[in-house]
């Protein structure tokens, strides 16, 4: 069986505002990241199943999130906190994010951006946490 440690996935975010033609951009310093998948079932049960439950899938979601060392005037981080959160007149912004992983696959999704969290401790860095919720299906290719 092979094993593998969270050192060598990386999370890019698209500052290009165009899935069909991205510009991907690595995500400063990161420390963290998950990504997770789910599936939302629906309780089918009747008399037929004599007394026992029976379910069947619906609909498919995914979620991401990364934490990493603040830089101030990094491209990505800039273009989330401005396209994201200061965005007066859109609050549903799409985000393309890409997550690479130690063998080279590659998922890939459109989002929209949950949270961004600056942590401004005193005496330590600064850091970052971004959540993300996928927007339709993610993507996954193999290197």
């Amino acid at each position: 069986m092979a094993v593998e440690t969270g050192l060598n996935w990386e999370f890019y975010v698209d500052i290009a505002d165009d899935l069909a033609s991205p510009s991907w951009v690595l995500l400063p310093q990161q420390r963290d990241g998950s990504l997770s998948l789910s599936k939302t079932d629906v309780d089918s049960t009747n008399k037929e199943n004599s007394g026992w439950i029976d379910s069947f899938s619906t609909r498919r979601g995914w979620t991401a999130s990364v934490e990493g060392i603040y830089e101030d005037n990094d491209s990505a981080l800039d273009y989330l906190i401005a396209t994201n959160e200061l965005h007066a007149s859109n609050t549903d912004y799409q985000v393309g994010v890409k997550l690479v992983d130690n063998a080279g696959d590659t998922y890939v999704g459109a989002t929209t951006l949950d949270s961004i969290e600056l942590a401004l401790p005193e005496a330590d860095l600064v850091t970052y946490s971004l959540s993300f919720t996928g927007r339709g299906a993610l993507t996954l290719t193999r290197a």
